[in-house]
């Protein structure tokens, strides 16, 4: 089988800290891709390296082979076949260290362990006619171009090829499998005419070729400047912020980021707080009194002490100031007036937000489901895909635009969606 990635720079620490990766040095991300490269691919198998294996780093020759020797070195330990296709860095190689030999270098590069280096390929991946290269080029013939160097830039698709760099994909190898599914959805999305676009019909589920993920927060990307397109995705509906109604606590929102931020300053609707001087406490602290009919939302007695044990609930002023914030977002209009007046009012919320907030969400989504059939059947169809929200700025509920976020709104779904079936 073949696999796809470049980009990955080895060899010197500066690239963690330039893309941002979430290795704490060079060494760490060298051992996290052997290790997972090696589960991936087998002796039978090969790696096409697109470009850019290690990072040209060093001014004095002698530095810099010390750094080239060391991140070319990572070939040697991995178990499948590496075809490398040069990329800048390795033509700088080739001009500081070899003076211009390409015959020089690829030998170099044999001997260290590489099956072959090349300066472009071609390959058929069933029918799919493929050019492989370092930089984004528009084959002449059509051939679909499959590039790196970009890294993050310019996304995975482009209109006439895809981008396997290894910060767009986890770091992970792309199997064959995986790159055919996404020139799928290329097609989908890109191969249309621009001024005719259109989605697949409403039985197919679009994948996107990663990991086997469904993303639904991804925007249709713009292919002119002329225009700015906004037609929702196959999956938009499983979004916070589609127009799909929950209840949590008998109250209905208008959608689950409406509720979710309205939860935040729920404390002050779920009681009322007494302040009392009991001298007999051994900490001489003010006693809390619930109003009995508010209990209901609270699940005991511990549960209820601790929930209002805080410095906003022993503060009438707080207490007012957050029933009129969540009253606000209760009304909301838009989940981004909700995320705005929440922002604003951030003093005012519950001090324990953070050890509630997934429960919170669980039961938010739950309720979504139940009182939209559309949204579970659209669940239930995504079947036994890897599901992920992919907002690019949230590394806790999404997987962030460096695809290592935490990816806790996709776990929930899945999460419901074994539930369902």
């Amino acid at each position: 089988m073949f696999f796809f990635t470049s980009d990955t720079h080895f060899g010197n620490d500066e690239i963690i800290k330039r893309e941002n990766r979430p290795f704490k040095d060079i060494k760490e991300f060298e051992d996290f891709v052997v290790e997972a490269w090696n589960k991936q691919a087998g002796e039978s198998d090969i790696i096409y390296h697109l470009g850019d294996f290690v990072n040209y780093s060093g001014t004095e020759i002698k530095e810099f082979k010390v750094g080239y020797d060391k991140g070319l070195a990572v070939v040697k330990r991995l178990k499948a076949k590496v075809i490398l296709v040069i990329g800048n860095n390795e033509e700088k190689v080739m001009s500081v260290y070899f003076k211009n030999n390409y015959n020089a270098f690829v030998e170099y590069c044999k001997n260290l362990g590489f099956f072959d280096v090349k300066r472009e390929d071609y390959l058929n991946l069933d029918g799919y006619k493929l050019y492989l290269n370092h930089c984004p080029r528009k084959h002449k013939d059509g051939f679909i171009n499959i590039f790196g160097h970009t890294h993050r830039s310019t996304g995975i698709w482009k209109p006439f090829g895809l981008n396997v760099g290894c910060d767009l994909h986890h770091f992970y190898l792309l199997s064959e499998e995986e790159l055919k599914r996404l020139i799928y959805v290329k097609g989908l999305y890109y191969d249309h005419d621009p001024d005719n676009l259109s989605f697949a019909d409403e039985n197919t589920t679009l994948v996107s070729g990663l990991n086997n993920y469904v993303d639904f927060n991804m925007a249709k990307e713009i292919l002119h400047n002329e225009y700015v397109g906004f037609a929702e995705r196959e999956f938009s509906c499983l979004d916070n912020s589609s127009a799909f109604a929950c209840v949590y606590n008998n109250k209905k929102f208008a959608s689950v980021e409406i509720g979710y931020q309205a939860q935040k300053f729920a404390w002050a609707e779920n009681v009322e707080v007494l302040k009392t001087k009991n001298e007999e406490s051994k900490n001489n602290k003010n006693n809390i009194k619930i109003v009995e009919n508010k209990r209901k939302n609270l699940k005991n007695d511990k549960e209820e002490l601790n929930y209002i044990k805080n410095e906003d609930c022993s503060n009438n002023e707080n207490i007012k100031r957050a029933k009129d914030v969540f009253k606000q977002i209760l009304e909301c209009n838009s989940s981004v007036e909700a995320r705005e007046i929440a922002k604003k009012n951030k003093d005012l919320q519950d001090k324990n937000w953070d050890a509630k907030k997934l429960k919170v969400m669980e039961e938010l989504l739950r309720s979504k489901l139940e009182i939209n059939p559309f949204v579970k059947t659209k669940l239930l169809e995504t079947k036994n895909f890897e599901i992920c929200c992919d907002y690019p700025h949230d590394e806790f509920w999404g997987i962030a635009y460096n695809h290592c976020g935490q990816n806790h709104l996709g776990k929930l779904l899945m999460k419901l969606r074994e539930e369902l079936n």
